[in-house]
């Protein structure tokens, strides 16, 4: 079952919101349904926010072995030292 709800916006949003549905072959009404069903389900903790690494990261952890005093320098330093060494 549905429910008719009347929404007041900025009339270039709601032109915009046209469009969009438009080029997806679906109403505003469901763009707007589809948004809220996301924006109120249970939020799914990001595996940063528990401390875990995700599992693309995990894999590549540790690929690049660190040199004693690596620690200290940027991400950037890293690079470019590791450039020089394989390009020249």
């Amino acid at each position: 079952m549905t429910t008719k709800l009347t929404l007041v916006m900025d009339p270039n949003v709601i032109s915009s919101a046209k469009t969009y549905a438009h080029a997806r072959h679906t109403s505003v009404s469901k763009v707007v349904e589809n948004l809220l069903r996301l924006l109120s389900a249970e939020p799914r903790p990001v595996p940063s926010e528990l401390g875990q690494l995700g599992p693309i990261t995990a894999s590549l952890t540790g690929a690049i072995p660190l040199r004693s005093g690596d620690e200290s320098k940027t991400t950037q330093e890293l690079i470019r030292e590791a450039k020089q060494e394989r390009f020249l």
